[in-house]
């Protein structure tokens, strides 16, 4: 399946570019390299500084940390299957979702779990602003949520909002999401607990609160390993207290495109390789270090 996600990836990024040619299609994967190391160099700050309303740092997001940021709630909603419970009607809330890869995680996971009949998926994806992001968005929902789970999503909405002000979402949710985007919300020092228990106030009776990040932002650890105690004073039980794991991406880079990994990105699944001027902050990290920590707010209460 990975090696059909990424073509849709190639082909809406070909598209957006008037990329047709095999020899344009070629120079446009090899302009991505400059994006690709500035991205990276970004996500080693605790506040982004790349423009991501370019298209090309938006191509270089979805080619490089796309899928395996789509697997992280994907993974975290089957460790913990046993204790969060969902209706045929899930309506989820995705803070900070920029190109959303969380809402192919979700809508992939919900495909896989329904048994009898479809869960049907209503998302709402809360940001700064959603314009910016149009372009991967397309991809998400055009290309990639269709050929994964073309029945699952029903309905989409975007907010826009900006969470770090204090400001939320309309309405209640069975899932609030916030996925690798703490690290530009809470504050470098100390407990934002107003920022929490205004989140708090949207979750329904049964529902969850679920926290995922990358590891290396020390403002996310200290807010996630207070936000226990804070969520408590809110009536919320641990699911999974605050932890850190490593995600095998292997899986998925196997399937990377040839002309991807023959001029824009280094990957070797069983072997080290050598950092030079040509790959520098190029290679693909096989196993990718997160933080996760997972809330339910019980029905009584």
């Amino acid at each position: 399946m990975y090696d059909i996600l990424y073509q849709h990836i190639l082909d809406g990024i070909f598209e957006e570019s008037h990329a047709v040619s095999g020899a344009d299609k070629a120079d446009l994967i090899r302009s991505l390299r400059k994006p690709m190391r500035a991205l990276w160099d970004s996500y080693r700050q605790t506040h982004v500084t790349v423009d991501y309303s370019s298209v090309e740092i938006q191509a270089a997001y979805l080619l490089r940390y796309y899928l395996p940021y789509s697997c992280f709630v994907q993974s975290t909603l089957s460790d913990t299957a046993t204790h969060l419970t969902f209706g045929p009607v899930v309506n989820a809330c995705l803070v900070g979702a920029g190109p959303a890869p969380e809402a192919l995680g979700l809508a992939t996971y919900f495909d896989k779990k329904s048994k009898s009949g479809k869960t049907q998926l209503v998302t709402t994806l809360a940001d700064r602003t959603s314009n910016q992001w149009r372009f991967s968005r397309n991809v998400t929902f055009n290309r990639l949520i269709p050929a994964a789970a073309p029945a699952t999503l029903s309905a989409l909405a975007e907010e826009e909002i900006d969470v770090s002000k204090g400001e939320t979402c309309r309405g209640e949710y069975d899932l609030v999401l916030f996925q690798n985007c703490l690290n530009e919300i809470v504050k470098p020092a100390g407990f934002d607990y107003a920022m929490l228990r205004a989140w708090t106030r949207l979750v329904r009776p049964n529902g969850s609160l679920v926290f995922i990040d990358r590891s290396g932002y020390d403002n996310v650890v200290t807010f996630l390993g207070d936000a226990e105690n804070g969520l408590a004073g809110e009536g919320f039980e641990p699911v999974l207290p605050l932890q850190t794991l490593t995600y095998d991406a292997r899986g998925i880079y196997d399937s990377l495109p040839t002309m991807v990994k023959d001029s824009l990105l280094y990957y070797a699944k069983g072997s080290l390789i050598n950092r030079n001027s040509e790959n520098d902050r190029l290679i693909l990290q096989n196993h990718i270090p997160y933080l996760r920590a997972v809330f339910k707010r019980p029905t009584r209460g």
